[in-house]
C-alpha cells in the first residue's frame, strides 16, 4: 500500500515526525494496521491531537480521516492520522542496518537509563539477554 509516497505493509518499520509544532518527536514503530477514526480512538483521545495540528489540518474533518496504527519502540499502539504526518519525514527503516551494542556490568537498575539514553536520540533499543 501506498503511503505518503513509500510503499509500505504490515510489519514496515517507520519513523516520521507529525506537523504539530510542539511536539518535535520523531516517533519509530512498526505498522500493525491502517484504520478508520472509529477503530483509532479506541487507543487514544484524538481529538485533543487534532486540534493540536496546524490550522489548515485542524480544520480537516477527524471523522474521515484514514489512520495509521503504529506499536512505537515502547510498545504503545498509537494511531496518526494520514494528514497528522510530515511526508517530509517519512522514513522506511531497513532492518539490516540494525547494529547490535553489547554493554557489561550493568547494574539491573541501570538498564532502561541506557535503552532511554538510545531512544531519546531517535533510535529504536531492545534489551537481550544472553
Amino acid at each position: 500500500m501506498q503511503v505518503l509516497g513509500k510503499e509500505v505493509e504490515i510489519g514496515s518499520r517507520v519513523s516520521f515526525q507529525t506537523f504539530n509544532q510542539i511536539d518535535k518527536q520523531v516517533y519509530r514503530g512498526s505498522i500493525i494496521g491502517f484504520s478508520d477514526y472509529q477503530a483509532a480512538r479506541v487507543h487514544e483521545e484524538l481529538t485533543a491531537i487534532h486540534n493540536s495540528m496546524p490550522a489548515e489540518i485542524a480544520k480537516l474533518t477527524l471523522v474521515s480521516q484514514t489512520f495509521l496504527l503504529v506499536k512505537t519502540q515502547d510498545g504503545i499502539i498509537r494511531p496518526f492520522a494520514l494528514c497528522w504526518i510530515d511526508s517530509s519525514t517519512f522514513k522506511l527503516i531497513d532492518t539490516a542496518q540494525d547494529r547490535v551494542i553489547v554493554v557489561r556490568n550493568v547494574p539491573e537498575g541501570e538498564l532502561d537509563l541506557i535503552l532511554n539514553s538510545i531512544r531519546s536520540l531517535g533510535y529504536e533499543a531492545a534489551m537481550y539477554r544472553p
